[in-house]
């Protein structure tokens, strides 16, 4: 699920959509977020930083524009199913 969280740009739409995947083109230089309800494109951004935790899960995604500006993406784990062995109790 993204949140718009902090920066100067926002883009209501996101709000509390649920990612479906995030796409760099590099012959177009274009990032573009896949959500569930609609997309969002992001042309030539001037750079892309992420928040990475220790299991390879990105939890937030901050884009540069050209003038300075920013976008920054707070990503939420939603519905993830616990993998066998991960808390709970077997056969409950």
């Amino acid at each position: 699920m993204l949140e718009p969280d902090w920066g100067n740009r926002s883009n209501p739409i996101a709000q509390c959509a649920h990612l479906m995947g995030i796409t760099y083109e590099r012959r177009t230089r274009t990032l573009e977020f896949e959500l569930d309800s609609a997309d969002h494109r992001i042309v030539e951004p001037a750079e892309v930083w992420v928040l990475e935790e220790p299991d390879g899960f990105l939890s937030a995604l901050e884009v540069v524009y050209d003038d300075g500006s920013r976008e920054v993406v707070s990503i939420k784990r939603v519905g993830t199913p616990q993998a066998a062995g991960e808390g709970g109790t077997a056969g409950s």
